[in-house]
């Protein structure tokens, strides 16, 4: 806690924060569960950044889904200890979240309604047979269209959206899809790389999602596994002021990946090799 500092008049803040989503039940405060808000609320109680009854009108850009991660999503938090604020959140976070940059804005910004646009990455590190053709059908999002097959529709939310970017990235061993629009509708960029996935398995082709996406399907499309799915960046058009890096989220990360290595080493010595089940027949015999 930064020492010395009164409250002064209330400032309102936003910060940029990654996080990796394995550990959340997602992003939205729910009972019970981890999320990142409530993460976050604890941070700012632990600070005391929100004196008396105040919740420092703690706002996100939007949700992402349990297991979804992110390299930029925006909090915003009004507080008459804005140098605190700045200098301790990361240190009080578990070290899967961390706070990247910070801007005054105004009282009353919004970090959900101020967005120009979001983005969105999905990874996957299967070979993909015909870039081409996935990237021809990534290219049939762009526009304005009807996603009620490809998103779990909430109450009366309209199912149109309009998609600015839809691209489809690959090499050898790996891929990424990026999109931007303005808004998402849920699971709706997990049920767009599901269709994609599909189309290069064959069991669908751009034809079809071009029919889709008027609206017409039998069954919507489920969405893929949260594990690869990243919101990439949300333009809110401010200028960010750059933090210094955590070191403790450092660490963790350098411990996740060290970790990551070690176990596809141990995948690939106990992959079952070809002529070890004789082997070991010969050896009960003796």
């Amino acid at each position: 806690m930064e020492q010395g500092e009164t409250a002064g008049i209330p400032v309102r803040l936003a910060f940029s924060i990654s996080y990796i989503g394995s550990g959340f039940y997602g992003s939205q405060v729910q009972p019970d569960v981890r999320t990142v808000e409530g993460d976050i609320k604890k941070a700012c109680e632990k600070a005391d950044l929100f004196p008396g009854e105040e919740s420092g009108h703690l706002l996100m850009s939007g949700r992402t889904d349990r297991g979804v991660h992110a390299r930029r999503q925006i909090i915003a938090l009004t507080t008459p200890y804005p140098k605190r604020a700045i200098l301790v959140l990361n240190n009080l976070l578990s070290p899967d979240i961390q706070v990247n940059a910070y801007a005054v804005v105004d009282a009353d910004f919004h970090p959900r309604y101020v967005p120009s646009f979001r983005t969105y990455r999905y990874y996957g590190i299967s070979k993909i047979p015909d870039p081409d053709l996935i990237q021809k059908a990534a290219s049939l999002f762009v526009g304005t269209h009807t996603y009620q097959c490809f998103a779990k529709m909430e109450g009366n939310r309209d199912p149109v959206r309009t998609v600015f970017e839809s691209s489809f990235i690959s090499d050898n061993t790996r891929w990424y899809y990026e999109i931007r629009a303005e808004s998402f509708l849920w699971h709706m960029v997990r049920g767009i790389v599901t269709a994609l996935l599909w189309c290069r398995d064959g069991l669908i082709s751009p034809e079809e999602i071009a029919h889709m996406l008027q609206g017409t399907c039998s069954r919507r499309i489920p969405p893929a596994d949260p594990t690869g799915l990243i919101l990439w960046d949300v333009d809110c058009a401010l200028n960010w002021i750059p933090l210094p890096v955590c070191k403790r989220s450092e660490l963790w990360r350098l411990s996740q990946y060290e970790h990551h290595l070690l176990m596809v080493f141990m995948h690939q010595i106990l992959a079952p090799q070809e002529g070890t089940e004789k082997k070991d027949e010969k050896r009960s015999d003796l």
